[in-house]
């Protein structure tokens, strides 16, 4: 059911989100997941894997553009992450710790609040480190039983699944711009900017 458009910008980002979430989050219907920093190819496909399993959703972004289109795409609530007050506003509406899973892949202060926000016993998945470093309170982590857990693309069972859910649910990804291969420096600014939602694509030939 994809364009060519469509199956390019699935193979890489899907296996990333759908290890993430569903292999190494575990995650069930009904639970709920926070996405930090959404906007990117692999966190728009973790939005779309967490709705299709039946999960409550929340994002973060910088641009509140993003959060709403995150909104049509059926994430349940989004928060601009430069607010002070993020983590608090997510509190304030859902409870003090209210993500059964988070995945992250900014670190950083990003990664900090995943573990503040995550209930005892919940997981924290980290794919990524596009903040930095992060400093996390471990008396939060061990205290709380959280499970912190890595990962980072695939393996070819991963890879099967993820196909087969993309199917089933006649999911597409996201895209952001089709660039013609000559415009590959446009392409590279644009996401070097962070101004795309989904992935960015160069079309080669018809």
């Amino acid at each position: 059911h994809l364009s060519f458009s469509e199956a390019a910008a699935l193979p890489l980002a899907g296996v990333t989100a759908y290890r993430a979430l569903c292999t190494r989050g575990q995650l069930r219907p009904g639970e709920t997941v926070l996405i930090p920093g959404i906007g990117g190819g692999v966190s728009t496909m973790a939005l779309l894997f967490a709705k299709h399993r039946g999960a409550r959703v929340i994002v973060t972004s910088s641009s509140n553009e993003k959060l709403a289109v995150a909104r049509t795409l059926g994430a349940d609530f989004g928060v601009n992450y430069r607010e002070a007050d993020w983590a608090e506003q997510i509190a304030q509406k859902y409870g003090r710790t209210p993500v059964d899973l988070a995945v992250d892949s900014a670190g950083a202060d990003s990664l900090s609040q995943c573990v503040n926000l995550v209930r005892p016993g919940g997981r924290i998945v980290s794919y990524g480190a596009t903040a930095g470093i992060a400093s996390i309170n471990i008396h939060k982590v061990f205290w709380r039983q959280l499970n912190l857990l890595g990962s980072t693309m695939g393996t070819e069972q991963d890879f099967r699944e993820m196909v087969a859910t993309v199917a089933a649910g006649k999911l597409r990804p996201i895209i952001d711009q089709v660039f013609p291969l000559a415009d590959a420096d446009k392409a590279h600014a644009r996401m070097e900017q962070s101004a795309h939602m989904g992935k960015i694509i160069l079309h080669i030939a018809d």
